[in-house]
């Protein structure tokens, strides 16, 4: 679950860096800070969340590798806005790492599933948003990726949402089964014990 929720904010980064870089001249600066801030903010907390669950108990670690993941993340995200931008995105994705690292850290390890899948869905969200902004700013003649490549980022998002949702499913009934395994095991153990 924790490596595909990262893939999945990989590739939906190089989306972003791919599809903004055309088309940045035609976004303001104004929805381009917001736009740096969203989609940094949003991808540096999941990235802090992610590192704190496959780092329990390693606060500290956990927290400057996001803050450092998060941080050359950001510079791909703020890149097209310049240096206002990139410092943006780096400010954005420092307090998004440290947020996000002690959000993991905080969440009972049985409900890490829960936690990851919602802000997955949180991040698509953001990025639903964040291109929403983007169509509104730019020109539809000029519009790159986002104009052409409509139906390929719905099935993305369509296909990210159903791989978490599965991945999901499956850890909880993996726990489920580990559960009634346990219990099973202690039964035997107590009528053992009896005779």
């Amino acid at each position: 679950m924790i490596l595909i929720s990262g893939f999945i904010v990989l590739i939906y980064t190089i989306f972003f860096a791919l599809s903004l870089y055309p088309v940045k001249q035609q976004v303001s600066a104004v929805s381009g800070k917001c736009i740096v801030m969203a989609f940094s903010m949003a991808t540096a907390t999941l990235i802090g969340l992610l590192l704190a669950f496959s780092m329990q108990g390693q606060l500290a670690v956990s927290t400057i590798l996001s803050i450092v993941i998060s941080g050359i993340f950001g510079h791909v995200i703020g890149r097209p806005f310049g240096l206002m931008g990139i410092v943006e995105a780096l400010m954005a994705g420092f307090m998004g790492g440290m947020m996000g690292a002690m959000l993991g850290e905080m969440i009972p390890i049985n409900q890490m599933t829960i936690m990851i899948a919602a802000m997955d869905l949180f991040y698509f969200f953001i990025a639903a948003v964040i291109i929403t902004m983007i169509r509104r700013e730019v020109p539809a003649q000029k519009e790159g990726l986002f104009s052409t490549r409509r139906l390929p980022f719905a099935l993305l998002t369509t296909l990210s949402i159903c791989i978490i949702g599965g991945a999901a499913l499956f850890d909880n009934v993996k726990a489920a089964s580990n559960k009634a395994e346990k219990t099973v095991q202690t039964h035997n153990h107590d009528n053992h014990s009896m005779d």
